[in-house]
């Protein structure tokens, strides 16, 4: 474990309507974005990430909060650290929203069930590669 005083960064992240299924009726459609952040830090262990994605936006029938999203992030890690020069990861997610219960005392749900791809994880050029699968369930209260 490394330590390191005054570390700093940035990270920019821009995402850009693309497409409107149903103009000027709901925000269904697609949406595409970016994102790229970097540290010099010595203790990080990455110092530079690049990620893109399209997330759909209502556009399963029925269910109009819902969404479908791929993305894929490429990040430079930190090889005095042990890791490889640069790990790839690819992930699919699908995110649900539930409401349950009367209009006036109502809960919010949301579920997402993600996949995850990463053909050569940073940890080890030893390491097979990791697909992970994930499921959440999330309601504020």
């Amino acid at each position: 474990m490394s330590v390191e005083n005054g570390a700093n960064g940035y990270y920019a992240f821009a995402n850009q309507r693309l497409w409107y299924q149903r103009p000027n009726v709901d925000s269904s459609g697609l949406v595409g974005y970016l994102q790229y952040g970097h540290t010099g830090s010595h203790a990080a262990p990455v110092n530079t990430y690049y990620g893109a994605g399209l997330t759909a936006a209502g556009l399963v029938p029925g269910r109009s909060q819902d969404t479908v999203s791929f993305g894929v992030a490429q990040s430079e890690l930190n090889t005095s650290m042990g890791f490889a020069p640069s790990e790839l990861m690819f992930q699919t997610a699908y995110t649900a929203n539930f409401t349950i219960g009367p209009p006036a005392n109502y809960w919010t749900f949301t579920a997402i069930a993600a996949f995850t791809y990463i053909p050569e994880p940073g940890l080890s050029p030893d390491l097979p590669g990791a697909s992970v699968v994930s499921l959440r369930l999330v309601t504020l209260f």
